[in-house]
């Protein structure tokens, strides 16, 4: 019978090569988009699903108060996971961990520079599923001074030699031993290079950031079944706001413990400020391409009914025939069901096509790599699914429809008029379409509108340079060697740069009736105002040798005061500052965040030592891009190699 039916269709498909061809584009560019966002979707839920314990595994998160504004990380203090575990029963155990940016290993043929790291203690494998392809999980992170590579490291680094019991040597000269490799397949939200036991890292670490009144280190907790998790996270909050410090509690107030599965941690951030090493996943746009794919899948099967349901009197008089010598309306069924799904079929070989031709373009989309040969046993079955339920859904009605006409009716050419539900649905095919072209405009505007809004400084031809910890204390004459160059206009140095997310604060007080709050404020040398192409709307800029308690400062910071000429007033910031100078505002965050009030200083010379992260800011002769960029590159070049030096246009 299904042989039957399969011979049928093949027939029906090579009598109605054009009908069948543009039924069989439409459902291939249908499937081929929901089969690229199925390979998102499939990987962005991934992630840290794959742990045995997963379902007793929490992230503890804290929301406090920093800046005036609600914060939520999952930054504690380092004693804080052994105290939990010794004060509450609940607890079966406890991982801490933390990340560190900007590290270099070194062997001794290769260096490799701008890696990450994370420090796990020894219970890592009991509580998260990582594999290693080298090493043992009970003895990996026993050993002081080992280190566990990523495959992508471990190949870097030694290329096709075995990298067990390899040796490697740290920015700082620390040599480690390899006593692991991860696997590849581990799909968990932590990023990084390599592993080092937590009580390493501790080492590292000055006295003061080893106790309660400092946050630094990320904690997991493993509990025990059936804990009621509100009740426990009172408890937690109760416990940990008791360390603190009074006077911090009566400034900032208490802090809001919380506890977050680990399923949960990749997709369910959105609001969290991540330790360095994490990283997160944007559910919103999981959840929009899945619409997208699925409106796109569903016009293809409006199409194909259009189309099916169109043909009706060429397929009515084969229906009156068929049950004329006895067929009955449910083989009918499966006749025409069998053609949409052997269309369908098709459809699904050729979208494979499609969609690997479009994978390139998809990927610049969602701005990340598709890792799809991990989950080409899912893909597949993904796949055979999309292909049945789209054959069914876009043949049912037409099967039914086409099935139900009659012999005497047909012979009378008085098929049933489906005209109501077929221009039904082409209207809402056309509405689909139609909201598709217009949410399309509004994001051209809007990313025209991201391309050719007034920052507030002038971001065309500045470059930046990350200063290496070898440049840092040359950061002076690197700067004298670039303004001789004839390509470069104007070059400063900052301890920040636009954008840039890790900012200072310091108390400041307005005049005397204000309150105090927390301001961010920038270190910058006397150029910085000029490079940067900021507007000054009053005073002037910063001289050489300006004295260390002038500052200048923003509209809004100006708007703060709440008088009329700020120039010459002094306000409580760093003990009292003189106001010099104000520029006009900017926005040195996301345009999603409010301008905030902002203070620019001159550095100090412990400030210029290389005690805090540094950035020179470039400005090029707009018509000299590329000579100025290879000078710039030229002069790096002699205080650190390539490898060493992190640059680019802003």
């Amino acid at each position: 019978m299904f042989k039957n039916y399969l011979l049928t269709a093949i027939r029906h498909i090579k009598r109605n090569k054009v009908f069948s061809l543009i039924n069989l584009l439409g459902l291939s560019l249908g499937i081929a988009i929901i089969l690229l966002v199925s390979f998102y979707v499939i990987q962005e839920s991934s992630y840290n699903q794959g742990h045995e314990f997963k379902e007793s595994i929490y992230r503890l998160n804290v929301k406090s108060k920093l800046r005036g504004e609600d914060r939520i990380s999952p930054v504690l203090p380092v004693p804080a996971g052994p105290a939990l575990l010794e004060e509450f029963p609940e607890i079966e155990d406890v991982l801490r961990y933390r990340g560190v940016l900007g590290q270099s290993l070194a062997t001794k043929t290769v260096t490799l520079e701008n890696l990450s790291f994370m420090g796990f203690e020894k219970s890592l494998f009991d509580f998260l599923d990582f594999e290693l392809t080298r090493g043992n999980e009970n003895t990996a992170l026993e050993e002081k001074n080992s280190i566990i590579l990523s495959t992508s490291l471990a190949k870097k680094l030694f290329s096709d030699q075995d990298a067990l019991n390899q040796l490697v040597e740290t920015k700082g000269g620390k040599v480690l031993k390899v006593t692991g490799v991860l696997s590849a397949a581990n799909r968990t939200h932590f990023d990084f290079d390599y592993i080092i036991p937590f009580q390493d890292f501790l080492a590292t670490q000055p006295d003061f950031a080893l106790k309660w009144n400092s946050s630094s280190v990320g904690t997991f907790l493993k509990l025990r079944a059936d804990v009621d998790l509100e009740a426990f996270q009172t408890a937690i909050s109760t416990m940990l706001n008791g360390k603190r410090n009074p006077s911090t509690i009566e400034l900032r107030g208490l802090n809001e413990y919380s506890l977050q599965p680990i399923t949960d941690v990749y997709l369910g951030s959105e609001n969290i400020s991540l330790n360095p090493g994490e990283k997160k996943g944007d559910l919103a746009k999981v959840r929009l391409f899945s619409i997208v794919a699925v409106a796109v899948l569903f016009m293809a099967c409006i199409n194909f009914i259009n189309l099916s349901t169109a043909s009706h009197v060429k397929r009515a008089k084969e229906v009156g025939l068929r049950k004329v010598i006895g067929a009955s309306r449910k083989h009918l069924v499966f006749q025409f069901l069998a053609e949409s799904t052997l269309t369908a079929l098709l459809a699904g070989i050729f979208a494979v096509l499609f969609a690997d031709l479009m994978l390139g373009a998809f990927k610049d989309i969602i701005q990340q790599e598709l890792l799809v040969s991990l989950y080409s046993t899912e893909l597949a079955i993904t796949l055979v699914s999309i292909v049945i339920i789209t054959g069914v859904v876009a043949g049912l009605y037409p099967a039914w429809y086409l099935s139900s006409f009659t012999p005497d009716r047909v012979l009378r050419n008085k098929g049933k008029n489906n005209l109501l539900f077929r221009n039904s649905l082409v209207v809402l095919q056309f509405s689909i379409a139609t909201i598709f072209i217009v949410v399309t405009l509004i994001v051209n505007k809007q990313m025209s509108f991201l391309k050719d809004k007034d920052m507030g400084f002038d971001m065309d031809n500045l470059m930046y340079v990350e200063l290496s910890k070898k440049m840092t204390n040359e950061q002076g004459v690197i700067s004298d060697e670039l303004r001789k160059l004839p390509w470069i206009e104007s070059v400063s140095w900052s301890q920040n740069m636009p954008m840039n997310r890790t900012r200072s604060s310091a108390s400041t007080r307005w005049h005397a009736d204000s309150e105090a709050q927390m301001v961010e404020y920038w270190v910058v040398e006397d150029p910085f105002i000029e490079t940067t192409g900021m507007r000054l709307l009053a005073g002037r800029n910063f001289e050489p040798d300006e004295a260390n308690h002038h500052i200048i400062i923003n509209e809004t910071a100006a708007r703060a005061i709440g008088t009329e000429d700020v120039i010459g007033k002094r306000i409580s910031f760093i003990k009292s500052s003189e106001i010099i100078g104000v520029v006009s505002d900017f926005h040195f965050k996301s345009l999603h965040n409010e301008i905030k009030p902002i203070i620019f200083k001159v550095p100090t010379a412990e400030e210029l030592t290389g005690r805090f992260g540094s950035y020179l800011l470039v400005r090029m002769d707009e018509k000299n891009l590329v000579k100025g960029r290879e000078a710039l590159e030229t002069v790096l070049s002699a205080y650190d190699d390539q490898s060493g030096i992190t640059y680019g246009f802003l």
